[in-house]
């Protein structure tokens, strides 16, 4: 068997990217080969990463824009945006790989095997923005996760052929993943932590390559946002992001545990009044050695107006 020819023109997709990231940088006195990882080690404001595959080693990765100890830095500290836009574009088939770094280390696309990242996501997300005893559930605000349409369901098959258009399919697939994460993580749903939004009509027959049927596509993708459910989801997303709540408050359907001290009223100090009983009794439940070991939950109640604020 012969190697796979690349069916598009990989310059023109090199160009393209060049040009978007020259538009967004060029404005900064930056260019197109601007680095990824930020060079002078200013915080980055936005974390961003994408995955690729190792070709020699089949091996996953992630061209991270920021730094990180599970990341090989000496490569990461010299690769240009659209250099890791090219390897995450870099479908075998369709774009030819691309060579990066000192050493000329070859990458194809992540989708074989990460085409749904959502667990990607997740690991990145503990071992970068938490400390190793901090819950990712308990400071998660919203996780969001974007499909590209709902497959139609195919049988296993027969012959050679058949298996191995299904074995291909297993490898890029992308709805199995969304369901067995949603599974292994259903406590998000009680607090709208995690939304999917995939496409689940009229895109089955498209391919990856049909760039001509972007009228399908839209028209498609427009009767699914319209859709009463999705809508009552997006509302729900949209308004869980923008809610100025601390990540640490655990919400519910019916319920909100925590306290939101910017939502406090401010009591002049000669008219508070410290409640030193009640505010004991509080320490001892919340902060005892026995129960910092656990997540503690100590209801407060009473009528309007006797001071629980």
């Amino acid at each position: 068997m012969g190697r796979v020819q690349d069916r598009f023109d990989t310059k023109e997709l090199e160009k393209a990217i060049k040009e978007i990231v020259f538009q967004q940088c060029g404005r900064e006195g930056g260019s197109e080969d601007a680095l990824l990882q930020d060079g002078d080690g200013r915080k980055v404001r936005c974390k961003v990463f994408v995955c690729a595959t190792r070709k020699e080693t089949a091996d996953k990765m992630q061209f991270r824009s920021y730094r990180s100890a599970r990341g090989s830095s000496e490569l990461l500290e010299k690769t240009r945006i659209w250099e890791a836009a090219r390897a995450t574009s870099a479908a075998p088939s369709f774009f030819d790989s691309i060579k990066i770094g000192t050493f000329g280390e070859e990458f194809v696309d992540g989708g074989t095997g990460a085409n749904n990242p959502v667990r990607t996501v997740w690991i990145e997300a503990k071992h970068t923005l938490l400390r190793p005893e901090e819950s990712l559930e308990r400071n998660l605000k919203c996780l969001v996760s974007i499909g590209t349409g709902v497959p139609s369901l195919k049988p296993f098959g027969d012959n050679m052929l058949e298996i191995g258009k299904t074995l291909m399919s297993m490898a890029v697939e992308t709805e199995a993943t969304a369901e067995s994460f949603h599974r292994e993580h259903s406590e998000l749903d009680e607090g709208n932590q995690f939304f999917r939004f995939s496409v689940t009509e009229g895109l089955q027959g498209i391919g990856l390559q049909e760039a001509a049927q972007k009228g399908v596509i839209m028209a498609a993708t427009r009767r699914y946002v319209e859709s009463q459910t999705v809508k009552r989801q997006m509302s729900l997303c949209g308004k869980n992001v923008g809610e100025n709540k601390p990540s640490s408050i655990r919400a519910t359907s019916n319920h909100v545990f925590g306290l939101h001290l910017g939502d406090a009223p401010e009591i002049e100090e000669e008219h508070f009044f410290g409640r030193a009983k009640e505010l004991g009794i509080m320490k001892d439940y919340l902060l005892s050695d026995h129960a910092r070991s656990r997540q503690k939950i100590f209801i407060l109640f009473g009528p309007g107006g006797m001071g629980k604020t």
